[in-house]
């Protein structure tokens, strides 16, 4: 194309913008076809003129062009001249059918109409113009724009589409849907623009209305709720900063360092808002607070940033910023505040936003460690939040990342900084932990465990400075402070042997839990346990260890913690830490066995001293240590030492049997590691193994009276089987001996023992259960044909004995045969007699002279083993009914205690005997338990009367329960007469009334129903006199009314109405 045509051509082109410009601006001109004519002509012949000699646009190509202009024409005439929805909307249907190659020459033709609509007034509804923008972000995007006053056009309009014209520097009130239209417009307006429109979009005279443009775009991403305008916006200021040429990523930094302050700070209020807005808005706003520091912090960015301005206007140079190392310096000190803000975004919930931020700073370290050099602690902060993170991408990116800054640095500076940031964090982990919320709190700590991670076998040197050993230590102590103040530390009761869990992998449920001052969540303390296996792990063990015990025998006040955390290194140093360390290896795989054998020896010698393990861990004045202070803060304090030492150490089962459940509990997980470790299949087989010196052991200290021993011992009864007891005899004959010799003195430690052994016994050789049968009927039959055959034995017997004496020739040598026939029958029977019988007879001939001692406590636990023994006799009747006589006055001299308690468990014992016996004890029950049961509940009886819900709780209470709880099945089993029940109702009669406490009534009901067994006319015929629900009819005339003198509705109505809905007397 020669000078002529292309002077010819910008001819044109000045005449088509000029009647863009003015064709609203000037009335003259009237028919917008002939306009429309004159521009079709003059593209057309622009087209020919430009295309028609180049040998690249092939005849097929040309003719697609000029189908599309012939089929574009008449819609974009018809637009011109009519604006509406429905003419754009065919525009649009009709570019989607037009060739790709068509686009680019009819660019400006098919603009012109849409330029046109953007110009005028904004009369139309808003469909229309959204319409609008997003055809002309239609065109945008297949083509490239090179005319930079086309550029600016379109530029200006949307942008002031956007602004509020009465607010200057706010967006304009307008639907969401067309916002999103034209930020999208120009989004790709941008995108298209070639290289000649971008330098001069950076240019200086350029700058106010580029900065207008961003000011819009952050109010979008700032204010807006729909998530995709706020993307969008981000996007298309990506975009804008964003340069396909690399000689102007120079330009465009100098102009957007003007832009910088505002841009970091709105997008840092977006990064750190609420999570409520999504993922995608918090990763695009990354994203592009990234891409905008680079640009204007990048190393490579700065070194051409000096050029010479072409601007002449004085105000305009003043809006430029000069990017000079003082200004650079100034602002990395304002932005190090805005990524302080941003730094907790890397414990995002969402691993995408994670990722972004491991890319953030894994970008500015590679593009900007010069600039940003007061930054790169955080941004090492941010990578080694990451390396441990649960999604594979993020830990990836993040390890990445440390990876090339140290190749870049050498790995000296990276330790350096690390173990700097790791002495910050120390420093700062005691405020954290009692300020910031339990999320953060997790954060830190993960954080914390990452540096030690990472740092790796380098961890050892690090803790040869003694002010990094000392602060790691000071703050784990702190962030691991227990809190000893809750009573159910010391007040749940442990002991119980035989609830022990045999299986070790059912022995975590019971693991005792320990409570913290400054946390509740089980995953913070979780990541602490992390922390201090890390340190074992990676640590000079011999370091570690003497600065632990050094610190537990400095000062009482933090051993707790100290024990916990050297329990926990331990756990790390051998192996035990349960943590995936990848290719990085533990210390303790070279470590021979003579130094793992010291270690264990240092530290269980520690373990075991009686500084750290006879301590006191209850308030009663009997237990063997005698310590002046007994508050409950210091007695759970030490009850939480104890459990610490127990998972520390193995094999102590003398607290086993502690009666605190924390101590028990704990030492019980203890005993399964043990047995574990030593290759037993459970504890039990472990205690079998070892048996013999375990008894041997218990009976020299026996000797010694030794509160341990007889704790042992009774867990080794609890746990060996029946095959075991003859060489335990010996022990346990031990264990008489010392209750005859000083049964003031240590009857309060031995008789839990026999406790246990009768437990024992119970297990290995269980009583009997008589098989009930299927209905009532059946079992009633069944017990009459038991007493019938009873009877028939019994009067057969009596006939035989008559039939013998009156037989006069037998000599006086058939009654010495007869005498010694059963002589040598008592002797087979006495010799038949079990050992575990013989046991149980001489426990309860040492139990039978306790039961007047003066402590309540013992008193309860000699009541407790009695009911114990009698039940292991249940089925040796022949033991059991001479033992009965003996103890029944001492037993039921305790029905009266002055301790409730003691006679809650005297009636327990009375119960379980009388059921034993039976009619043994008949006329002893009504005799001597009957009328002292009921005179208790006659006394006790007006206290109950409408008492709170507190009643329940108090010890009156459960004696009354107990007692109401017990006296039915007592006088069914024993079929006392109907004088001696009658006697009994009249005494439990009041606590049907529904002013007595909700339970005590409904034991009371219970009773009822268990003497309806006995006498159901009887019962009938006391709850009709008590309360009368209606007359009875008599069943014939010749029977009389029965008159009842109770009312129709009294305190007694509703119990009294539950006993009688069903047929009392069938």
């Amino acid at each position: 194309m020669d000078k002529t045509t292309q002077s010819e051509s910008k001819s044109q082109r000045v005449i088509v913008f000029f009647i863009c410009e003015n064709v609203n601006a000037e009335p003259r001109i009237q028919n917008m076809r002939d306009l429309l004519g004159i521009l079709e002509k003059m593209l057309y012949i622009e087209y020919k003129l430009h295309h028609g000699a180049s040998a690249m646009i092939d005849a097929e190509t040309e003719k697609a062009i000029h189908e599309a202009f012939e089929a574009l024409r008449p819609i974009c005439v018809q637009l011109a001249r009519e604006q509406s929805l429905a003419n754009v909307t065919q525009l649009r249907e009709c570019l989607s059918k037009v060739h790709p190659l068509a686009f680019q020459p009819l660019q400006e033709y098919l603009l012109f109409p849409l330029r046109l609509i953007l110009k005028q007034s904004k009369s139309a509804n808003h469909d229309f113009y959204a319409e609008v923008l997003s055809t002309m972000a239609s065109i945008f995007s297949q083509t490239q724009t090179s005319s930079w006053d086309s550029f600016t056009d379109v530029f200006t309009s949307v942008c002031l589409l956007l602004s509020s014209p009465n607010s200057p520097g706010k967006v304009a009130t307008m639907p969401e849907e067309l916002k999103l239209a034209a930020v999208t417009a120009l989004d790709e307006l941008i995108k298209s623009a070639d290289n000649q429109i971008q330098e001069q979009l950076y240019s200086t005279h350029f700058l106010p209305a580029l900065g207008h443009c961003v000011s819009i775009l952050l109010l979008l991403a700032q204010n807006e709720t729909l998530r995709k305008l706020q993307v969008v916006a981000m996007e298309t200021l990506t975009s804008l900063s964003s340069s396909t040429d690399s000689s102007l990523k120079f330009k465009a930094g100098d102009t957007f360092a003007s832009f910088l302050p505002g841009i970091a700070t709105a997008l840092c209020k977006i990064i750190t808002g609420d999570v409520k807005q999504g993922h995608s808005v918090t990763t695009v706003a990354i994203e592009t607070w990234l891409h905008v520091v680079t640009l204007v912090l990048g190393d490579a960015n700065q070194s051409s940033s000096s050029h010479s301005d072409e601007c002449l206007n004085e105000q305009l140079r003043q809006l430029r910023v000069h990017r000079t190392p003082k200004w650079i310096k100034v602002s990395v000190e304002k932005l190090k505040l805005i990524l302080e803000k941003i730094k907790p975004t890397k414990n995002h919930g969402n691993w995408r936003v994670r990722l972004s931020m491991m890319k953030l700073a894994d970008a500015l370290l590679s593009n900007c460690p010069r600039s940003l050099e007061k930054c790169v602690l955080l941004l090492l902060e941010i990578l080694v939040s990451g390396v441990g993170d649960e999604y594979e991408e993020v830990s990836r990116r993040a390890n990445k990342g440390l990876v090339q800054f140290e190749a870049l640095h050498s790995s000296r500076p990276l330790v350096e900084l690390l173990a700097h940031n790791l002495f910050t964090m120390a420093s700062n982990l005691p405020r954290d932990i009692r300020i910031k919320s339990d999320e953060e709190k997790l954060a830190t700590l993960s954080l914390f465990a990452q540096y030690c991670l990472i740092l790796g076998p380098r961890l050892s040197a690090v803790f040869c400075s003694v002010s990094h050993l000392q602060r790691v230590f000071q703050a784990l102590i702190q962030t691991l402070e227990f809190d000893c103040s809750h009573i159910h530390v010391i007040q749940e009761r442990g002991g119980d042997l035989h609830s022990i869990v045999v299986n070790p992998a059912l022995s975590d449920a019971k693991r005792p839990r320990f409570s913290f001052k400054h946390f509740s969540d089980d995953k913070i303390f979780h990541q602490t346990k992390i922390i201090c296996q890390l340190l074992g792990c990676y640590g000079n063990i011999d370091l570690l260890l003497d600065h632990c015990l050094e610190l537990c025998h400095q000062s009482t006040l933090h051993r707790k913690q100290v024990i916990f955390i050297l329990n926990h290194i331990l756990l790390g140093h051998f192996g035990f830490h349960g943590l995936d360390l990848h290719h990085i290896s533990s210390s303790s795989l070279e470590e021979d066995v003579s130094q793992r054998d010291a270690i264990i020896h240092s530290v269980l010698q520690s373990y075991l001293s009686p500084e750290f393990f006879k301590i006191q861990t209850s308030s009663f004045s009997d237990e063997p240590v005698r310590i002046k202070k007994s508050s409950l803060e210091y007695l759970n304090s030490n009850v939480v030492q104890i459990c610490l030492l127990l998972e520390g150490i193995g094999i102590l089962a003398k607290k086993l049997g502690d009666p605190n459940a924390f101590i028990s509990q704990s030492a019980e997980i203890t005993l399964h590691e043990v047995a574990s470790a030593c290759g037993a299949k459970d504890m039990q087989e472990l205690l079998h193994a070892n048996a013999d010196y375990l008894i041997e052991s218990i009976s020299q200290h026996l000797r010694l009276f030794s509160t341990c021993a007889a704790q042992v011992l009774r867990v080794l009864l609890s746990l060996i089987g029946p095959l075991l007891l003859p060489q335990v005899e010996p022990t346990i004959h031990e264990v008489f001996s010392v209750l005859d010799e000083h049964y003031l003195d240590q009857a309060i430690t031995f008789i839990p023992v026999l406790h246990a052994l009768l437990q024992a016994i119970l297990t290995w050789f269980p009583p009997k259960i008589e098989e009930q049968g299927s209905s009532n009927m059946e079992s009633e039959f069944r017990l009459s044909i038991q007493e019938f055959s009873a009877w028939f034995a019994e009067l057969h017997r009596l006939h035989r004995v008559a039939d013998l004496e009156e037989e006069e020739d037998l000599g006086e040598g058939v009654d010495e045969n007869g005498r010694e026939i059963e002589e040598e029958e008592e002797e087979e029977q006495k010799q038949e007699v079990p050992l575990h019988v013989s046991l149980i007879v001489e426990i309860l001939d040492r139990c039978k002279h306790l039961l007047a001692s003066s402590l309540p406590r013992l008193r309860i636990n000699v009541l407790q083993t009695i009911t114990l023994a009698f039940k292991a006799l249940s089925e040796h009747k022949n033991t059991l009914l001479p033992e009965v006589h003996k103890i029944w006055p001492s037993l039921t001299q305790r029905l009266q205690d002055e301790e409730a308690f003691v006679s809650i468990e005297a009636l327990n014992a009375v119960t379980t005997i009388s059921i034993g016996s039976r009619e043994f004890l008949r006329q002893r029950l009504v005799k001597d338990v009957l009328p002292k049961l009921s005179s208790t509940l006659r006394q006790l009886c007006p206290i109950g009367l409408k008492a709170g819900d507190a009643y329940k709780h108090t010890v009156n209470c459960k004696l009354q329960l107990c007692i109401l709880s017990n006296i039915g099945p007592l006088c069914v089993k024993c079929e006392v007469s109907d004088d001696a029940l009658m006697a009994v109702i009249d005494a439990c009669l009041p606590y049907l009334s529904s002013q007595q406490p909700i339970i005590l009534q409904e034991a009371c009901v219970a009773a009822f129903c268990d003497w309806m067994q006995l006498d159901a006319d009887l019962i009938y015929y006391v709850l009709w006199e008590t309360h009368c629900p209606r007359t009875p009819e008599p069943p014939h005339l010749c029977f009389s009314p029965v008159p009842f003198k109770s009312q129709e509705s009294n305190e007694f109505a509703k119990n009294v109405n539950i006993l009688l809905q069903g047929d009392l007397r069938t």
